[in-house]
């Protein structure tokens, strides 16, 4: 979190010509449980929205519902599997906070080679539970080969 503050060039009395100054600080948000917390959670809905000539990308998102009482750090991964259940490439899903009864959308994008075809995608979030994952999945079709380009995606094996 920035915090912008405007100051007048005339009042700083500073050399040189100033059209405008700014003072840049740094905020912090903190949370703070108070009680017995609970962190849960659950997928609602996963869609995907497939590559078009203005996007050579496929992107996969996941909505989650945070069913707990307390704020939670998610993050986790896409896995893409082909007609055989191979995992044919990864994405991984950036951390957000997930805040208690909200709704929040996560998003993994593919942007190397996929040949057209059936697909898989196995979405894997976890909110600091080393015992418990939540996921969910939704099938595919590529229409059209998916050509390399920028992507944090990787490569399965």
């Amino acid at each position: 979190m920035l915090f912008f503050e405007g100051t007048n060039p005339a009042e700083e009395k500073q050399p040189g010509l100033e059209l405008a100054t700014f003072r840049i600080r740094v905020g912090h948000v903190i949370f703070v449980n108070v009680g017995d917390t609970r962190i849960d959670g659950k997928i609602t809905g996963v869609y995907t929205s497939p590559p078009s000539p203005a996007r050579n990308t496929l992107e996969i998102a996941a909505q989650y519902l945070s069913t707990g009482n307390a704020a939670a750090a998610v993050e986790g991964r896409v896995e893409i599997r082909g007609g055989n259940g191979d995992v044919v490439a990864t994405m991984p899903i950036d951390r957000k906070v997930a805040l208690p009864g909200a709704t929040t959308l996560f998003v993994g994008s593919l942007g190397s080679a996929l040949p057209k075809g059936d697909y898989s995608a196995l979405i894997i979030l976890n909110y600091g539970d080393k015992q418990r994952d939540v996921v969910g999945e939704v099938t595919f079709r590529l229409e059209q080969d998916l050509a390399p380009g920028p992507s944090a995606a990787t490569p399965g094996s």
